[in-house]
């Protein structure tokens, strides 16, 4: 979890197997390490992550999450200690408003 909070990619990166898919609302799905290294070099981006709950049920976890002003979730599917499958969701409002502001 600290990597996520530190936004540290490569140390995020190590927690996916090299098949995932992480699927972005409103995106086209993210196949494989390389695709997913660059969606997370963009979404990181150096911006604080605010972990506000985690929950987990048998290979399923949720992240709900504040980032810089957006909020949002992530659900996780977890096979053999890897992540292969990241569905990412968040509110389009908080993003959108962020970005009016600045």
């Amino acid at each position: 979890m600290q990597c996520w909070l530190e936004a540290a990619t490569d140390d995020v990166l190590s927690l996916y197997a090299d098949t995932a898919v992480r699927h972005v609302a409103a995106f086209p799905p993210l196949v494989g390490k390389d695709e997913i290294a660059r969606g997370l070099r963009t979404a990181l981006n150096g911006r604080d992550l605010e972990v506000r709950a985690i929950h987990e049920s048998g290979e399923w976890a949720t992240l709900e999450w504040r980032h810089g002003e957006g909020i949002g979730c992530s659900v996780f599917r977890v096979v053999d200690g890897l992540i292969v499958e990241h569905r990412e969701y968040w509110d389009r409002a908080s993003f959108f408003f962020r970005s009016v502001r600045t």
